[in-house]
């Protein structure tokens, strides 16, 4: 097997540009690993066809957030949270504090199995959307780390070993993280009539909610609820539903044969060109062209 058959986020560091911020480039057969120091400000980049994962190694507010599957606004990203960077995907990030970051690249190949994946796309799901942590994730991270750090991970055979058990550890998280993500989300705002409001859009995601029905149905004006909605959860309600929406879709598209038009009914669009312009500007590209991609 070869090295870099595909192309490297990481090794992107080591032009002119992009050097003075690394730190540590270690590069072998099966996996790169870079420690990255940016100032705050926001750093976009290109997909590339690998398993991408971002470690930060320091307190950081980001701003609007993009990792390849959908916008997140203010979030706090702390020491050993990690993201998965969506598959052959453009991310924005725009980060408020310098920060210092680990991105691990397996060599692709290594984790077809893991993925049952003959294109091996690595489809996270939920996972490219925000940061997570897990303590399973975090200590194979840091055994890469010392590894490199020490020039061990030149014996293939452990470093193989060490990257499939990430692998499996990465689809524990996101089983665990799906089973009822939604629900985790509205118990934990922290306002009683945001989580009533939650609670019905998700039950009738495939309807036509009004935002007047809403405010009426937890005693708020419109532009009361969307400020309180908003203080809550960064974004108003529309948009809540509009990404949740498209969520939903990803999943149906993914996992299921259903035609394009039934799933912009089934997730609450007018239309199938609706739900396909409104798709393409969330996810960079069209539900049929999406849909292919996964196969």
């Amino acid at each position: 097997m070869t090295s870099h058959i595909t192309p490297s986020i990481s090794q992107n560091y080591l032009a002119p540009r992009k050097r003075p911020y690394l730190r540590v480039a270690h590069f072998f057969e099966t996996i790169d690993i870079v420690e990255v120091g940016n100032p705050a400000g926001l750093y976009r980049g290109k997909g590339v066809p690998r398993l991408s994962i971002a470690e930060m190694r320091s307190c950081a507010r980001l701003g609007r957030t993009d990792f390849g599957a959908g916008v997140t606004k203010d979030t706090v990203f702390r020491p050993g949270q990690f993201v998965v960077l969506a598959y052959d995907c453009p991310r924005s990030v725009t980060v408020l504090d310098p920060h210092v970051f680990r991105e691990f690249e397996p060599e692709p190949q290594l984790l077809r199995s893991v993925f049952d994946d003959a294109n091996a796309t690595f489809d996270l799901g939920v996972l490219h959307t925000a940061h997570s942590d897990d303590r399973t994730v975090s200590a194979i991270l840091n055994h890469l780390w010392q590894e490199a750090s020490a020039g061990n991970l030149g014996w293939r055979l452990a470093t193989e070993s060490a990257v499939i058990t990430l692998g499996v550890a990465l689809l524990r998280v996101k089983a665990r993280r799906e089973r009822m993500p939604q629900r985790a989300a509205i118990e934990t705002a922290c306002d009683w009539r945001v989580r009533r409001v939650m609670e019905r859009m998700e039950a009738e995601i495939g309807c036509d909610i009004g935002l007047r029905a809403l405010a009426s149905d937890v005693g708020l004006s419109p532009s009361h609820l969307s400020a309180v909605f908003a203080a809550t959860l960064g974004v108003p309600p529309h948009r809540w539903l509009l990404r949740r929406r498209i969520d939903r879709a990803r999943n149906l598209l993914t996992r299921t044969r259903r035609s394009i038009t039934d799933i912009a009914l089934a997730c609450g669009f007018g239309s199938s060109q609706h739900f396909a312009t409104v798709f393409k500007a969330q996810e960079g590209c069209t539900p049929t062209d999406f849909r292919k991609g996964r196969r």
